[in-house]
């Protein structure tokens, strides 16, 4: 729980299977704002949200994984059993993943970005990859994606290059943050 805020941050849960279904409903209304997987993603949460979390958690244990790629546990940041937003923490890197992916992935559901949920989403996210012992973590966004960069920064994360996308061809930033 980030006791300043009363958030608190959930492994993915049946138990918030319909608070989930409300956040995929809402990102898919702002499909022009989300990546295509993300809303692949989202999609496929609707069809079967109960199999869509049991894939979560298999991937959180390292089972059911598709070729390339790595164990990855799913987290929700929960306020008054409403997500606010998801992160996946990847226990390892492929060379891709190294390359553009990172360690860790977030994003806060369109209706409640711009109230600082952002940083405490990463902030929660770090310490859970310090209590499963990684010692730095990757952290990458998109050269335009200004948001990402202040909590990055503001978390510790330290730059060390610029990449082309190779999925989308978009000039990405490459940050380190020593935990």
């Amino acid at each position: 729980m980030d006791t300043q805020t009363g958030l608190i941050l959930v492994e993915a849960d049946f138990a918030y299977a319909h608070a989930y279904a409300d956040m995929a409903n809402e990102y898919l209304q702002h499909e022009s704002e989300i990546e295509p997987h993300e809303a692949k993603t989202y999609r496929h949460a609707l069809e079967d949200i109960n199999a869509h979390i049991r894939l979560l958690r298999d991937h959180s244990r390292g089972e059911g994984l598709s070729k390339g790629m790595v164990r990855q546990t799913t987290y929700w940041l929960i306020d008054d059993d409403r997500i606010l937003g998801t992160s996946r923490l990847r226990h390892e890197l492929t060379p891709p993943l190294r390359y553009e992916g990172g360690h860790i992935g977030y994003g806060i559901r369109p209706s409640c970005r711009g109230r600082g949920y952002g940083n405490v989403i990463c902030q929660l996210t770090l310490d859970r990859a310090r209590r499963i012992g990684m010692k730095q973590v990757l952290l990458t966004c998109k050269d335009t994606n200004i948001a990402s960069m202040r909590i990055i920064e503001s978390n510790g994360g330290v730059l060390e290059n610029k990449v082309i996308s190779r999925e989308t061809g978009e000039l990405m930033r490459r940050y380190w943050i020593a935990l």
